[in-house]
């Protein structure tokens, strides 16, 4: 009897069926995937080292840049500390300005500003004269006055000089009467009137600042004769003559008008028709004993 194919077919396909269900299937090996030194990595390695270095490349190029930035910004914060710096100077400087730290300090004023120290002093109990003056001064007795008196007179003396030292001239005797006998020796070193007076005004000024109690007389500048034979033209300069002595007597007088205080006229005492009277000099200038005893008269008469 002949075998049948079917059941022969029907266990062939059976069987593949079988392997090719058992190909399909995924196989796990659980000791193969423990096993972790037997692995090829080395295509994770090389990732990871191209991974490094592309950090490592990156890093260095963010340490240059932030290295850079901090140069400018050190840079950056010098300049701010500086303009801060010089704003804060400038600020100090305008508030020293505004209130005048820069002011120059205000000194003692020179002696030629006119301008006398003024110093606290007691009246004098009795009656003390003062003398100032030039050569016609030094020339003058004045042994016939009842009364105490000083002379502080030098032949060479000018107003300035004694503007310049006024406290020992003046005020270091605190007189209770002032003759103030100045100025041709001003006009013989060829100072301007204007200047003379100036000075003159500055020294009665003083006087009242310093000694309120003195009173003050300011003579007139003397006359000369160039006429008389024996004239000495070694003591004054030749531009000097009358008219300029009267020119600078009528701004003393004036002078004394405004300071009110007295104007003593010697010119007139000793002179005739306007330069000096030839019975009261010898030489044209210097007054003689005669001249010195008209003058002393009136000094007399306007003291008692």
């Amino acid at each position: 009897m002949a075998k049948s194919n079917k059941p022969y077919s029907d266990n062939k396909s059976v069987k593949a069926k079988k392997e090719m269900e058992y190909t399909t299937r995924i196989r796990v090996d659980k000791n193969r995937l423990n096993d972790y030194d037997s692995l090829d990595t080395s295509f994770l390695e090389g990732r990871l080292d191209k991974k490094v270095k592309n950090s490592r490349v990156a890093k260095e190029k963010l340490y240059k840049e932030k290295k850079h930035l901090n140069i400018n910004f050190d840079l950056i914060g010098r300049i701010l500390l500086l303009l801060g710096t010089l704003f804060i100077i400038l600020f100090l400087i305008s508030v020293l300005i505004k209130h005048d730290f820069f002011k120059a300090p205000i000194s003692q004023p020179k002696e030629d500003t006119k301008v006398i120290e003024k110093e606290e002093v007691e009246k004098p109990l009795d009656d003390s004269y003062l003398f100032i003056g030039d050569f016609y001064t030094e020339r003058f007795n004045f042994d016939d006055l009842d009364y105490h008196y000083v002379k502080e007179c030098n032949s060479k003396y000018t107003t300035e000089d004694i503007l310049g030292d006024i406290k020992n001239k003046i005020y270091l005797y605190n007189p209770s009467v002032v003759f103030i006998q100045l100025g041709i020796n001003d006009l013989n070193n060829n100072k301007q009137e204007e200047e003379i007076i100036d000075n003159i005004g500055a020294i009665i000024d003083g006087i009242k600042d310093n000694r309120p109690y003195a009173k003050i007389y300011v003579e007139s500048i003397y006359p000369i004769n160039k006429d008389v034979d024996d004239y000495d033209d070694d003591i004054l300069d030749d531009e000097i003559d009358n008219d300029l002595i009267i020119s600078l007597n009528k701004e003393i007088k004036k002078l004394t008008e405004e300071k009110k205080v007295d104007y003593l006229d010697v010119f007139s005492f000793v002179s005739e028709e306007d330069k000096l009277n030839e019975e009261y000099t010898d030489n044209g200038i210097y007054l003689n004993d005669e001249g010195y005893k008209r003058i002393l008269k009136e000094i007399k008469r306007v003291v008692e």
